[in-house]
Order: C-alpha cells, then sequence, then structure tokens
C-alpha cells in the first residue's frame, strides 16, 4: 500500500508536517480532481511558478533544493505523476521560504549539481542512477546543523578486550592427561576435575571434556555434594555457547559418540543444573510450586475443552497439557 513522505526531523519537522498534510488532503478521493493525478498542476494549490520561485537563486541553488526536495518528498507510489507533482509541490514548498538559501551545502555544487541538470534532479535521476536521495550530496561542504539533518553517525562500540584462556594449550594437554590417569585410580579431587574441565572449555575442546566428565561421573557421582555439582556445573557450562571443537587433545570418547558429543555436553549440563536445583530447598519449592500451577491450569484447560469438544477438535497444534 502508498506510504507518506519521509519526514525530517529537526526545524525540518513543520515543512514536513505541512507537507504531510497537504499529500493527505490530495490522497483523499473528494479533493481528486476528476482527471486523476494530471490535475496536480501548480494552478491547482496556488503554487508560482519556477520562473517566480527562481528569483534571486543562483543555478547552483536551484539544483541543491531539487535534491532536497526530492529527499523530502519521496513516497512509494505506483502513480508516477503523482510524486513527480508532489515532489515539484515540495520544491516550491522549500524555495519559498529560502531557509536554507545560504547554507554553504546549498550555495556551494557537489558532484550531483555538476553531473546533472535541474530538471534531472528535480526528476530523481540521481535516486534512479543508485544515488541515495536521503544522504547528504557527496561532495557537499558541511553545515553546523547537519545533525538535524542527518541520521546520527553511531559511534563505534569500544573493542572488548581479547580473551585470554585460563591455561594454554600446552598446559591443558599436561593437565588433562594427569587429570584422566587420578580419575582412572579414583583420587582426582572434584576442584581439579573441575579446573581442567574448564580449561577444556577455554580451548572449546568439548569432546576431550565429555569424555573427562563422563569418566567422573561414572567414578564418583553418586557420592558428589552440592557443591561439587555447582563446580562441575560452571565448569561445564561455557560449553553452552556456540563453538567448535578443534578436537587437539586426546578424545575420551567412544567414536560413535564424538560426533554427537555437543548434544551429549547440553545434556550433561541440564542433568547438573537439575541435580543442583534439587539439592537447593527452595528452588525445589519453587519447582514444586510451578508444576502444582500448571497441574491446574491442565485441570482447568481439560473442563473447558470437554465442555465443547468443537474446540477441541478444531486445535491443530496439541502440546503435552493438551
Amino acid at each position: 500500500s502508498p506510504g507518506g513522505p519521509r519526514l525530517a526531523r529537526g526545524r525540518r519537522g513543520v515543512l514536513a508536517l505541512r507537507l504531510l498534510r497537504r499529500w493527505l488532503d490530495r490522497c483523499s478521493p473528494r479533493s481528486r480532481p476528476a482527471g486523476g493525478s494530471a490535475g496536480l498542476t501548480e494552478a491547482a494549490v496556488g503554487t508560482p511558478s519556477l520562473e517566480e520561485a527562481h528569483a534571486g537563486l543562483s543555478e547552483v541553488q536551484q539544483k541543491n533544493y531539487a535534491i532536497e526536495a526530492v529527499r523530502l518528498g519521496t513516497f512509494y507510489t505506483e502513480d508516477q505523476e503523482e510524486l513527480r507533482a508532489y515532489i515539484r509541490e515540495t520544491y516550491l514548498e522549500l524555495v519559498q521560504e529560502r531557509e536554507r538559501a545560504e547554507k554553504p551545502r546549498f550555495i556551494e555544487p557537489n558532484d550531483l549539481t555538476r553531473k546533472y541538470t535541474f530538471e534531472e534532479l528535480l526528476a530523481g535521476q540521481h535516486g534512479a542512477d543508485g544515488a541515495d536521495i536521503y544522504r547528504k550530496p557527496p561532495g557537499a561542504p558541511a553545515d553546523s546543523d547537519d545533525d538535524e539533518d542527518e541520521a546520527p553517525a553511531t559511534e563505534a562500540a569500544p573493542a572488548k578486550p581479547a580473551y585470554r584462556p585460563s591455561v594454554t594449550l600446552e598446559q591443558l594437554s599436561g593437565s588433562f592427561e594427569a587429570t584422566i590417569q587420578s580419575v582412572q585410580h579414583g583420587t582426582a579431587p572434584v576442584e581439579m576435575v573441575a579446573q581442567t574441565l574448564k580449561g577444556c572449555a577455554d580451548h572449546c575442546e568439548r569432546a576431550a571434556a565429555l569424555g573427562l566428565y563422563s569418566k567422573y561421573e561414572a567414578a564418583t557421582g553418586s557420592s558428589w555434594t552440592v557443591e561439587d555439582v555447582k563446580l562441575l556445573f560452571d565448569a561445564l557450562k561455557p560449553f553452552l555457547r556456540p563453538s567448535d571443537d578443534p578436537m587437539t587433545l586426546p578424545v575420551s570418547l567412544p567414536p560413535a559418540e564424538v560426533a554427537k558429543s555437543k548434544k551429549l555436553m547440553s545434556k550433561a549440563i541440564l542433568d547438573l543444573g537439575q541435580r543442583r536445583a534439587a539439592a537447593d530447598p527452595e528452588r525445589a519449592a519453587k519447582t514444586e510450586r510451578t508444576e502444582a500451577a500448571l497441574e491446574q491450569l491442565s485441570a482447568a484447560t481439560a473442563a473447558a475443552l470437554a465442555a465443547a469438544p468443537g474446540e477441541l477438535a478444531a486445535v491443530r497444534r496439541k502440546g503435552g497439557v493438551t
């Protein structure tokens, strides 16, 4: 559907609103001439001719005003005659006000005024050739209030400091081998395992970390305390971020599980999170309240649907509650 003219900010708002009001009046069927958009002439809107409007303006100023009229007056419509009439009306409004006539950007030539004639610029030929009609023309001098006319430039975000892993890959290789051996002998403290898992996360070694965690869980998982679960959970949590597994460390997983290590790691982290929540009385109470509320909602929903079986039949997507 046709859109409205592009509005400007700052002191141009008054002009833009006046142009918008006239555009809306013209789009109304009651105000449209019987002959269609062809009736939108200078006489119909009571505006002066181009020769009268150009009095006192140089050729460069006329061209710069034409560029500005295209910038302010362009909107989507399939009726190109209506668009050209509106841009022409916008141009006459601008030159009558003469508010910008003495600004450097309207006095000095630019790349567009050197390349195109006045009629070509008013017809938007520069936009058809690929120029951005909503930006300041290339080669135009800056004005003191350009911040009102142009979209403010976004400041570049400060660069984040380079991430430094807690250990180097060489250090991690040595500690990984030592931790695996300690786990196999049943002498690995949870702090040692958690530190090695954290190093694996720093280097995105998912398969190696999952192999170490699986061995440690099989050996000691039944005796983990709440603090043990929290340490392991915090060490593995970074693996939830998108990353690739370079697999430079010795992989302690069966070959069939290496390819699906990402899915297995997500399940391991989820299990740790559930164990930590179950061991926390406050979390457990919150979970029970949530489950009770869901049960009440399910019962109420089931009763409502039973009273109107036709509504249930019309539902195409059904979840577990339904």
